[in-house]
């Protein structure tokens, strides 16, 4: 009957499509999401829409009583699922172009994304979708927009806005095949197939072409002293610039009869461009450029450089052109870009390697067959020689107009676009863990020298704070570990598990830690809010700030609190993700380390009341409220060794260690409490002391008196 009366009324109001959008008359349009407001919003110009057909579910919308394209969610045609392990619904709209005309997120359960931002960053993000077109490749970037094909992320919520990109290109994608569209009327650079193959079999498949010109072959041509200028022979018979330290370089057979060994390959399709170049160099100068340009990456070995020894900033190689259809187009050193090295490998050593393109404009056609002329010059300026080397490039790396290609089955997976655009911060953090893991293995040596200990502990603090927290926002928080925890029980997914690899890296290292130390090495050398509270309560100690002992009853009060507020967060996770994250703001880390305080007011008063209270009681959130904290202790249920040292004095009758622990970790008794400590070693600094602990100062004056000759008794210790 609803269909009926759709024909109906189409019959009888041909002129319906002219009206406004609030006066059509519509039945039910098959789903919750979708209305006509949702329409007018994400598809401007609209003027009528139908109910949700065919398979993925998809909406026609008309403009003028023309199709004109499509309305959707993601959820409908891919998996849709969130850092939280959620689902997310994301409407979309496709038009018959191939281009999108706008996104709008519908719900989500993403617990970074708080109130504020979804009031806010969600929709500036989202906004970024309308006029995209779903051929090309479109990434999120970690940090700023990064160049072409780069798109604005989430502040302190990166991972989700790389899992709604994902999700609304790829529904795009499957509703476009499945409706037929045709992107594009004449064949094009396939922007979209990837897939992983080794420099080998691109040379073995004629991906890569290859041309090796000898002394005998340009003599051919009466070329007897051919130049030997390249960077190669500059650099010990064509040693690669800045390679040759690497662990995989390995030396390259000297050929006396060898002139040039040339490989010369399309840059633009993916498969060959993220393969040579990586995913970085290939976004950074590759992405997003016009298909109808022809981006050639040249790779050499031997003595005959690329573009000789004279350098300029502009002007056209002499050595070097593109010949198509008789027509000789100049490779010209403003569109020319020189690399040290490629990424992976199983690349050879090479000892040129330059990126040139050809701008549509100039009228070359990168599907069809070319030439890369290749001249070479006798020492003495009075011979030339010349050779042409034919590339045509294959048939699997161009898009036929019969609609989108199928993405590659063997595409790179989510998570391994944050990993290689973070390769340097997680070199940075390896570097940093193994250097507080020499600094814990060497833990008596450097207790025993207090300055040079609180030196390397202080300037670790900073590095955590700085770089850690607010530079490339490595801050662990409970979101993460209820996301886990309700992954291990609602269903795994890799893609959320990998996708912040720092975060990953540290809470893989800290479980390792709670093996050997416990808990501590996270809370005391990890958090960066931790470590902000610690640097402020030195400053506060420098300038004499007066501190407050509690005593260890009340302690034993206060201790439990925190496990308290893990519990309720636990379950409330289980109810509802988002409700979680609001209950999360309990800790401060999002205001005082993630947005560096750049948010609204009540946020920051209470984040600098928890800073200030630690001024007068050391660490008093970490000790008494933090969730994470309470989460962390639990961990030391794994602990198997006890690297503190103690003494049969401590605690009967000594308690200096006792006075000297800021966060009062040790009871009356001397123990440890290891569910609390934090490993600032303060204790194991006055145990190796001679002149501050009583047994080694008894020792001490015992071995003096007994080299002067004179007897002496055991001090009593200290109480």
């Amino acid at each position: 009957m609803a269909a009926f009366m759709a024909t109906f009324m189409a019959a009888v109001a041909p002129a319906r499509a002219d009206r406004p959008l609030e006066n059509w008359y519509k039945p039910k349009l098959g789903a919750k999401w979708l209305s006509e407001e949702l329409v007018a919003e994400i598809f401007p110009g609209a003027m009528r829409v139908e109910p949700l057909d065919g398979t993925p579910p998809a909406a026609e919308v008309y403009r003028d009583g023309v199709l004109a394209g499509y309305v959707f969610i993601t959820r409908d045609a891919v998996k849709s699922v969130g850092f939280s392990l959620r689902p997310f619904t994301i409407a979309v709209g496709l038009g018959l172009d191939g281009n999108l005309t706008g996104a709008k997120v519908v719900g989500h359960q993403e617990p970074i994304i708080d109130l504020i931002m979804l009031h806010d960053l969600v929709p500036r993000f989202i906004s970024q979708y309308g006029g995209l077109d779903v051929r090309q490749s479109w990434r999120v970037s970690l940090t700023t927009v990064e160049d072409k094909g780069s798109l604005d992320g989430i502040s302190s919520a990166t991972i989700s806005a790389i899992l709604f990109n994902e999700a609304i290109f790829g529904a795009a994608r499957v509703v476009a095949r499945a409706r037929g569209l045709r992107l594009n009327d004449k064949p094009a650079v396939n922007l979209m197939a990837y897939a992983p193959v080794s420099f080998e079999a691109l040379v073995a498949d004629g991906s890569i072409s290859r041309m090796v010109v000898t002394r005998d072959q340009v003599a051919a041509q009466g070329v007897n002293n051919p130049l030997e200028d390249g960077l190669g022979t500059i650099k010990n018979l064509y040693a690669p610039r800045l390679l040759q330290g690497r662990k995989r370089s390995k030396p390259v057979k000297h050929d006396p009869n060898l002139v040039i060994d040339l490989y010369v390959a399309p840059a633009i399709p993916p498969t060959l461009g993220r393969n040579l170049m990586g995913d970085t160099w290939y976004n950074l100068f590759v992405g997003g450029r016009s298909p109808k340009n022809l981006a050639v990456l040249l790779m050499s070995v031997g003595p005959y450089g690329l573009g000789g020894t004279k350098h300029t900033a502009t002007g056209a190689f002499d050595r070097l052109r593109v010949i198509q259809d008789g027509k000789t187009f100049e490779l010209r050193r403003e569109r020319f870009r020189y690399f040290a090295f490629l990424h992976g490998d199983d690349k050879p050593v090479f000892s040129e390697i330059g990126l040139f393109w050809v701008p549509e404009e100039t009228g070359i056609d990168p599907l069809r067959e070319w030439e890369l002329e290749l001249s070479v010059f006798d020492e003495d300026g009075a011979g030339e020689a010349l050779f042409r080397l034919p590339h045509q490039l294959d048939a699997r790396y161009i898009l036929e107009p019969s609609g989108v290609e199928t993405v590659g089955e063997n595409a790179e997976p989510i998570w391994m676009a944050s990993w290689h655009a973070q390769k340097t911060n997680i070199a940075i953090l390896v570097i940093a863990l193994a250097v507080l893991t020499a600094i814990l293995l060497m833990m008596e040596p450097l207790t025993r020298r207090p300055r040079l200990f609180r030196a390397i502990r202080n300037a670790f603090l900073l590095f955590v704070l700085v770089w850690m927290g607010w530079m490339v926002g490595a801050q662990v928080t409970v979101i993460n570990v209820l996301t886990w925890l309700n992954a291990a029980i609602t269903g795994f997914s890799i893609d959320v598990f990998m996708i912040d690899p720092l975060i990953l890296i540290v809470m893989v290292f800290s479980l390792i830690t709670f093996v050997v130390w416990g808990r501590g090495i996270f809370c005391g050398w990890l958090c960066p809010f931790g470590a902000l509270q610690e640097l402020l309560a030195k400053i506060a100690q420098a300038l004499r700030v007066p501190r407050i002992e509690l005593s260890h009853r009340t302690h034993k009060l206060l201790w439990p609190v925190k496990y308290v507020a893990l519990a309720i967060l636990v379950g409330i996770s289980f109810y509802s993700m988002t409700a979680a994250s609001t209950a999360s703001e309990v800790e401060p880390f999002k205001t005082a380390i993630s947005l560096m305080f750049a948010r609204d007011w009540p946020y920051v008063v209470y984040a600098v009341a928890v800073l200030a209270i630690g001024l007068f009681v050391e660490r008093a959130f970490c000790r008494f409220l933090c969730p994470l904290g309470a989460a962390m202790a639990i961990g030391v249920k794994l602990r198997i060794f006890n690297p503190l040292k103690r003494r049969d004095e401590c605690g009967t009758p000594c308690h200096l260690c006792e006075r000297a622990c800021p966060i009062q970790a040790i009871e009356p008794s001397g123990k440890i409490n290891m569910t609390e400590c934090f490993y600032c070693l303060d204790c194991q600094i006055v145990y190796y002391d001679e002149h501050a602990c009583p047994p080694l100062a008894a020792d001490r004056k015992r071995r003096e008196r007994a080299a002067a000759g004179v007897a002496v008794a055991d001090p009593v210790p200290a109480e």
